[in-house]
């Protein structure tokens, strides 16, 4: 919560105990509202305080009308704007732990260059390459480095299985599930 009372009244220069006087909420409740320390609030107090501050605005002519807003606002944090926006379907905990289970199961390839590497580290680099196409079982694949990559990716398949990011799509391919997609995205966000 981030609260914004004493920003209003200053505005409105007038003093804490003046407002809990006029709006007849107690002094202690006004302080807690200006201090950001309290730790809840009823409508009727809020009602009453969002009077008595519109009631002082007006009689001094001044052209504001004072809302919730003025008193208190919601601020989302950026963890939780993050999570919206990815609409996790994992906790962090849980991203935290797959991905390090995922860096710890070395596996040897004849891709160049990662000839000894990690399961985590392939997912990273061929995201782009599952989303796209899946894992393919025993098909033709003309392009060698593609085949290459796919072979690697095939040996992954029931560790990736086993934490809920790839599921059979036929009895030939296998695709990322939506946790999959997530956990691919979070490795980039990193």
């Amino acid at each position: 919560m981030l609260f914004k009372l004493e920003k209003t009244l200053r505005e409105l220069d007038i003093t804490r105990n003046k407002l809990a006087v006029y709006s007849d909420v107690r002094p202690n409740t006004i302080n807690d509202l200006a201090n950001g320390d309290a730790k809840r609030i009823e409508i009727d107090t809020l009602e009453k305080i969002l009077k008595s501050l519109n009631e002082i605005s007006m009689t001094r002519g001044m052209p504001r009308t004072y809302n919730i807003e003025d008193i208190l606002e919601y601020e989302l944090t950026d963890e939780f704007i993050n999570a919206s926006k990815r609409r996790s379907i994992m906790t962090d905990a849980e991203f935290d732990k797959i991905s390090e289970i995922l860096s710890q199961d070395f596996i040897t390839t004849d891709i160049s260059g990662l000839e000894f590497t990690h399961v985590r580290e392939l997912i990273f680099l061929f995201g782009d390459y599952i989303k796209d196409n899946g894992i393919q079982i025993g098909q033709k694949i003309n392009d060698d480095h593609v085949a290459e990559v796919n072979e690697t990716l095939l040996n992954c398949v029931e560790m990736l299985k086993l934490y809920g990011l790839m599921k059979a799509k036929t009895n030939q391919t296998f695709q990322l599930t939506d946790k999959g997609l997530e956990f691919i995205q979070r490795l980039r966000d990193i």
